[in-house]
């Protein structure tokens, strides 16, 4: 498709139609211009300086007075950054609760493997089981030195569990029971 060339007829028409809209929008340019509030002027700042009073050659000036010495100020200490402190001490009361919300994770899986050791499925008895030792992993690095040491404990007692599992089914149950309250135990003992 070619364009062609608008002839005269046309380029009147076209210039008729916008020269109202181009002549409105200059005029009201020029109105704004006029309406609007003019610049404030320039503000002058007075700098007051103090002047040296001269006293004449044969005035003596008598001496100042001394100025008492302020009284001594009372020094409290506070630890060094005690707002880094608070920081440090509430970090680590949120890890220590993530760590227990992770052994209360871990407790309810421990509850599931024992559930499905009731309905007879070992397969998911070891798959809840390894999941609650996830759960013990995760809470590792989050808890106290203390319950580390005891998490540890626990992933070894879940080992033998599951060792045990097709030898010695019928104490499988009861030692769940007695991992499940150990957990418990180690879930509370680090909450803040």
């Amino acid at each position: 498709m070619m364009l062609r060339r608008p002839s005269q007829q046309q380029l009147v028409a076209v210039l008729r139609a916008t020269l109202p809209l181009l002549l409105a929008a200059f005029l009201g340019g020029l109105l704004a211009l006029a309406l609007q509030p003019k610049p404030p002027s320039q503000t002058i700042i007075q700098v007051v300086t103090p002047t040296v009073l001269k006293a004449a050659a044969t005035e003596v000036l008598p001496a100042p007075a001394p100025t008492p010495l302020p009284a001594t100020p009372t020094i409290i200490v506070f630890p060094e950054d005690t707002i880094s402190l608070e920081l440090v001490t509430l970090r680590r009361d949120l890890e220590f609760t993530v760590g227990s919300l992770h052994l209360l994770r871990a407790t309810i899986r421990i509850q599931n493997a024992r559930i499905a050791h009731h309905d007879l499925q070992t397969s998911n008895v070891e798959a809840q089981l390894d999941l609650a030792q996830a759960d013990l992993d995760a809470a590792f690095p989050l808890v106290s030195d203390e319950v580390r040491a005891a998490i540890q404990g626990l992933n070894d007692q879940i080992n033998y569990l599951r060792d045990d599992l097709a030898i010695r089914p019928e104490t499988i149950d009861s030692r769940l029971a007695d991992l499940t309250e150990q957990v418990l135990v180690l879930a509370n003992r680090d909450l803040p």
